[in-house]
């Protein structure tokens, strides 16, 4: 098995002064670069396009993890804990490539604190994916912008295949579950699971919540999963007191 130190890359060199932009958030939109083909969806060769178009150094210990750990898997899951050791600036290219690749079909961090590089590219992944399936965020520091904004890619996005959702442990708020409530109503596949424990959601946030479950007639034979817990005192209300049309008429 090779290891990262025998991988040969060609990278364009940059000198020290090169660009003011490196403090800003990586550029991900590379009109005209395609989803490839290739070990993993050729994710190697987007990630490392995407470094050289930003003047950023290719980190081929993650080349190496993908095309030699994930492809060996057969891992179809981008698991961002792996790559919690790079700066906030290199991991951001990571999942920037994600945007590009039709091989990866779940993207997860789990107690992993994001930047908002890191984030910005998370959303640019959702709002342009077709085969980004299930989003795992669990105790990532969200808060309910990034669930405005979440909102509003899934919105630009109707070749989205997004079914699983999980925020939970992000202190996003009713306003934050309102927006992404809202848009629920237009999934044209419906949600298979939902987590939003302990996202801080009152019974207002509930309401909407309920209402656009029940509105979109998908949910009724598509929702599997719906986990609430930890958000006191939430379904203690009347207001809450909605019935939703689960699958096998699992009660919440």
């Amino acid at each position: 098995i090779l290891s990262p130190s025998n991988r040969c890359l060609v990278r364009r060199q940059y000198p020290e002064s090169a660009d003011s932009s490196r403090n800003s958030s990586p550029n991900s939109d590379i009109a005209g670069l395609p989803a490839t083909t290739g070990i993993c969806g050729g994710f190697s060769e987007t990630y490392a396009a995407l470094c050289d178009y930003n003047g950023v150094c290719c980190r081929e210990e993650v080349q190496w993890d993908v095309d030699m750990i994930y492809h060996s898997q057969d891992s179809r899951e981008f698991n961002l804990q792996d790559f919690s050791h790079l700066e906030s600036r290199d991991l951001a290219l990571v999942v920037a490539a994600l945007a590009y690749n039709q091989y990866f079909l779940r993207l997860q961090a789990a107690n992993l604190k994001l930047g908002s590089e890191v984030t910005e590219q998370i959303l640019h992944c959702v709002g342009r994916s077709q085969h980004l399936e299930e989003l795992i965020l669990e105790d990532c520091g969200l808060r309910a912008d990034f669930a405005l904004r979440l909102a509003s890619v899934l919105a630009d996005n109707s070749a989205s295949s997004l079914h699983s959702l999980n925020l939970s442990h992000n202190p996003l708020e009713d306003r934050g579950i309102s927006a992404l409530s809202q848009q629920f109503l237009y999934f044209h596949a419906g949600l298979r699971s939902l987590n939003l424990s302990k996202t801080n959601i009152t019974s207002r946030g509930a309401l909407s919540l309920c209402q656009s479950l029940c509105q979109n007639a998908l949910f009724s034979s598509s929702l599997h999963s719906l986990t609430l817990s930890k958000n006191p005192g939430l379904l203690g209300s009347e207001e809450t007191n909605v019935r939703l049309p689960l699958n096998n008429q699992k009660q919440i």
